[in-house]
């Protein structure tokens, strides 16, 4: 039980830094292979899910200059 705790935890704290990361990557033009690598399920669900619509929020919630 201890296990799926730590594994919740774990996928909520990766959900939870992933888009803030690869906005300011971008922004910075620093580390974006790695970026791009670490977080690149982020990328999927954002192409091929209707999941879009809130990555996209809050991508512009740390920076408004973001594309709709």
């Amino acid at each position: 039980m201890a296990g799926v705790a730590l594994g919740c935890l774990l996928l909520a704290w990766y959900l939870a830094i992933s888009v803030p990361v690869i906005v300011y990557s971008n922004r910075l033009g620093v580390g974006k292979g790695v970026v791009r690598v670490v977080f690149a399920p982020i990328g999927w669900l954002h192409d091929r899910t209707p999941l879009r619509y809130p990555l996209r929020w809050t991508a512009r919630m740390w920076d408004p200059s973001v594309g709709g």
